[in-house]
This record gives structure tokens, C-alpha cells and sequence, in this order.
């Protein structure tokens, strides 16, 4: 029976993704295969539950029953921070879809991915010693452990590189020539990767000896990256809601707080000369359109596993 379609000027857009989900019922978490709803949407949600946090616990509910959420976002006329708070607590991916024309390169890409799942909702556990915290730079779900913490990373593919940064703090005094150890462990819930911790340990040195060692830049630009987009994430929710003074003031902090780090590194130099640039840019109101360029950007670099465009990086295969 063919059913007209009338537009109308409402987008109840829980209706709708609740109806997709209801569609992978009943669900089992612990059930083979992948179970994936993926919500496109062109407007604001003013219908149905429109709260964010409710939308936001809702996207968790379903990942904890096997069913993820990704999330497409059409033009100029949605709210890009709720599609990807709905992705990244569902387990899924967010998209932003400037024109029509990309759609069918964007849901092949999605779909390609989620039939390339090797690893259903993986986390990744960090667990110190007393007296020792661990946090993550990256913008993912957290979830303190014991001793530590737990980041849900998703569905993995295969090949696919994810790369998460931590910083570990040592709180309590430690004697010179002891061990700071942490215990890395990554699993996922059909216990496909190996679950076998990793013990990473530094011995304690003096300051003199910690400044004489070498320093791994290609982590320094990781960090440095990774700060950069949080800064512009703050930055951008600032400009979003008209404090277009302390857009580029959040801005100007993050390059004073990256310059320890870009001494000597050409490549933080020129990341803390682009946030400098950018200023001026934030200084202003935005257009909804480069808004949602700016912060599809950070959320995909922030996220750790994801390019520019959105996709999941992968290994390069040896030609």
C-alpha cells in the first residue's frame, strides 16, 4: 500500500530513530551480528523528546542493548553538537553532509564499515597504581575503573588504527629508581582481540636525568593536536552562543599552554601559528555552514580513529 509523504514543520527526530531501533528489537547484546540504526536529518528536533540529555541517555541505552547510532547531518539546519554527542554515546559515527551529492559516497562508506566490523564495541582499560590518575585527551565516553579508566571506542574494522592519547600524573612522591607502572587492556564484548594486559613502566629519575632523554616528537604532535581541538571545540561553543570575546581568548590560552611543547618542533610551531590565525575567525560570527565543517573536524580528529572526512583510518597495506 503506497502512503503519501507530507512535509510539515516539525522533525520529531526521536520518533523516528526510536522507530528504526524498534526495528533491531528485541535486542540481545550479547547476539552475533552488527545492529546499527542510522538516523539523517535535516532540521532541528522540536518534536517529540527534544531534550539533549535524555537523547543522549537514550543513544547509551541502546549501545548497552547492541544497538548503535550514527548520525547523518544534512545542510545548514541541524544541531550538529547533538548529532555527534548521539553518535559518540551510541557507539556509532557522525557525518556532515553539506550537499545532496554526497550522501551515497557517505552511506557507502558507513555501511562498507559496518560490514567490515571485526571488534563490536571495544574498550580500551587503563588501570594505575595508588597515588597515580590517568586522563584522556581524546573526546570519547569515559568511564572510571578501578584504579583507572575505561574508553569505549565502538565497532572496530578491520585495519583500523585508533590512536588515544593519556596523560599519566604521578600524585604522590615516588623514590628515584622505583617503577610507575600502568596496565593497558584492550577488549570487546564477543571476545575476538586479545585481552591479555600490557604493562607499561618508567623508572623515577631525577629532573636533571628526565631532561637529558630524548623526546619522541611524533607523540609531542599527537598532544599538541589533540589539545588544538579541544581548544577549538571550546572555542566554537563559545562563538556559538554569541561570546565572541572569549572565543579567541580560549584560543590565545591554547597556544600560551602548546608553546612548552613546540619548542624545537616545526610542526607544533605552525599549529600554534594556524590557532593564532584563527582568532580572528572566532572573533566573529560564524555561518552555520562553516560551523558545522568546524566542528565535524574536530570531532573526527578528536575522536582518534577517524579522517577529516569522517571515514576510519586504516593501516597502509605494503604495496
Amino acid at each position: 500500500r503506497l502512503a503519501g509523504i507530507e512535509a510539515r514543520g516539525s522533525t520529531n527526530l526521536s520518533g523516528g530513530w526510536l522507530a528504526g531501533a524498534h526495528q533491531l528489537q528485541p535486542a540481545d547484546a550479547t547476539s552475533a551480528g552488527v545492529k546499527r540504526v542510522l538516523l539523517l536529518t535535516d532540521g532541528l528536533a522540536n518534536a517529540g523528546e527534544v531534550d539533549p540529555q535524555a537523547l543522549a541517555a537514550t543513544a547509551a541505552r541502546l549501545r548497552a542493548e547492541g544497538i548503535t547510532t550514527s548520525t547523518f547531518g544534512i545542510g545548514a539546519d541541524f544541531d550538529e553538537e547533538l548529532l555527534a554527542r548521539l553518535a559518540t554515546q551510541g557507539g556509532g559515527h557522525f557525518y556532515y553532509i553539506e550537499t545532496a551529492r554526497q550522501i551515497p559516497d557517505v552511506f557507502a562508506s558507513e555501511l562498507g564499515e559496518t560490514l567490515d566490523v571485526v571488534a563490536r564495541d571495544a574498550v580500551f582499560e587503563v588501570v594505575c597504581r595508588p597515588g597515580m590518575r590517568v586522563t584522556l585527551l581524546n573526546d570519547l565516553p569515559v568511564e572510571p575503573g578501578p584504579g583507572g579508566l575505561r574508553v569505549r571506542l565502538g565497532d572496530l574494522v578491520a585495519d583500523q588504527e585508533v590512536t588515544l592519547i593519556l596523560a599519566v600524573g604521578v600524585e604522590t612522591p615516588v623514590p628515584l629508581g622505583s617503577g610507575i607502572e600502568v596496565t593497558c587492556r584492550l577488549s570487546d564484548r564477543d571476545q575476538v582481540l586479545c585481552a591479555e594486559p600490557m604493562h607499561v613502566d618508567w623508572p623515577a629519575v631525577s629532573a636533571a636525568d628526565n631532561d637529558a632523554q630524548p623526546v619522541n616528537q611524533t607523540v609531542v604532535l599527537a598532544v599538541a593536536t589533540m589539545q588544538a581541538e579541544r581548544a577549538r571545540g571550546q572555542a566554537l561553543a563559545a562563538n556559538r552562543r554569541g561570546a565572541y570575546d572569549e572565543a579567541p581568548r580560549i584560543l590565545g590560552e591554547a597556544v600560551c599552554e602548546l608553546r612548552p611543547l613546540g619548542a624545537g618542533n616545526v610542526a607544533v610551531e605552525a599549529l600554534m601559528a594556524r590557532l593564532q590565525d584563527e582568532q580572528a575567525d572566532f572573533a566573529e560570527a560564524m555561518s552555520p555552514a562553516v560551523m558545522k565543517q568546524r566542528h565535524f573536524r574536530s570531532y573526527s580528529i578528536s575522536s582518534g580513529s577517524r579522517d577529516i572526512e569522517g571515514k576510519a583510518k586504516r593501516k597502509a597495506k605494503a604495496s
